[in-house]
């Protein structure tokens, strides 16, 4: 994508997300941060489940998250310092 005043041009997708439902609590902020990866929060939509703390709910699932992509494709960060992390599911 390029920045020509007022408006972006030369759109790419990188990374295809499944929508789903919830009242609120969508999150939707992005930024590129200093290390050139792509930050998206994914907010709860509203799921009141185990991400919350709540005991006795669903598990996991793809909400209450920020992911940080590769810029070129959308795959994973290679150096993710969390992912064989077992308390990461629990962090909000």
């Amino acid at each position: 994508m390029e920045w020509e005043k007022p408006k972006s041009t030369n759109p790419t997708l990188i990374l295809d997300l499944p929508a789903l439902p919830g009242p609120n609590h969508n999150g939707g902020k992005l930024v590129i941060g200093p290390d050139h990866y792509l930050y998206e929060v994914i907010g709860d939509l509203n799921h009141r489940g185990k991400l919350q703390n709540i005991k006795d709910r669903p598990d996991p699932d793809d909400t209450s998250v920020i992911l940080r992509v590769n810029l070129n494709d959308g795959s994973p960060a290679k150096d993710n310092p969390f992912i064989n992390d077992a308390n990461t599911a629990m962090h909000k």
